[in-house]
């Protein structure tokens, strides 16, 4: 028989998986003599091509054949992309003035929802929002990645000036 030649795949970590969400699949492995046992630290070989249970790392993974023949391969389980999202600094307008909030995300891919923070129940789904609080408002911002739908949130504060202008 040849010699060893595995071929691997990796399931990172996303935000709707566990931190130790992470697997390492062995797809196929050519040569040598099978069975094949499979190891992610070269100590504990099960039969399993199947490594999961992994955190965001670097690991050195191992197929041996039944002669004991090795093979090794060093592959990355990525972390979970982070996602940030900005809603924008605090604002001050007179009252019956607008101001347009605007979020800003640091994937191209997110999708943004608004929510005023009273009893008006306002939503937007949009990055960008016109406002005209009557009262000082807090306006949250959540943003999800369509891809790896993640999420983030942040808030902005909308107060109301009542002066008059004379």
């Amino acid at each position: 028989p040849g010699p060893l030649q595995p071929v691997v795949s990796v399931v990172d970590i996303t935000c709707l998986s566990p931190e130790n969400g992470g697997v390492i699949n062995f797809d196929t492995v050519v040569g040598g003599t099978p069975p094949y046992e499979y190891a992610v630290d070269g100590v504990l070989f099960a039969s399993s091509p199947k490594l999961a249970g992994l955190f965001a790392g670097e690991y050195t993974v191992v197929v041996r054949d039944s002669a004991g023949c090795e093979a090794e391969l060093e592959q990355l389980v990525a972390p979970a992309p982070e996602l940030l999202v900005f809603a924008g600094p605090d604002e001050e307008i007179r009252l019956g003035d607008t101001v347009i909030l605007q979020a800003q995300a640091s994937s191209a891919t997110a999708v943004f929802e608004w929510a005023a923070q009273d009893s008006s129940g306002l939503l937007q789904s949009a990055s960008e929002w016109g406002v005209s609080p009557k009262l000082s408002t807090l306006y949250r911002v959540v943003a999800v990645d369509t891809v790896s739908q993640c999420r983030a949130e942040d808030e902005v504060w909308v107060r109301v000036s009542k002066e008059r202008q004379v």
